[in-house]
């Protein structure tokens, strides 16, 4: 979901942000912990095709979803 509206995603993502803050009370550093795990999880299963390059664009892309779920916390 997030690949196909990176130009909007905290409308993308507002309702889940929501949810996570209003009624399931998540940490949104939380978010931020999970991309990370996220992408030592891919490294370690692709590691000759994660490249240093690979791995600063799933960086990116984990932290702009991150700060889109934690929008309603602000």
């Amino acid at each position: 979901e997030a690949i196909k509206n990176l130009d909007n995603l905290k409308v993308t993502y507002s309702k889940l942000s929501e949810l996570h803050c209003d009624k399931l009370h998540v940490d949104p550093e939380n978010f931020r912990l999970l991309g990370d795990i996220l992408i030592i999880v891919l490294a370690a299963h692709f590691t000759k095709d994660f490249t240093p390059a690979c791995q600063a664009t799933w960086q990116k892309l984990v932290g702009v979803v991150a700060h889109a779920l934690a929008h309603k916390y602000h």
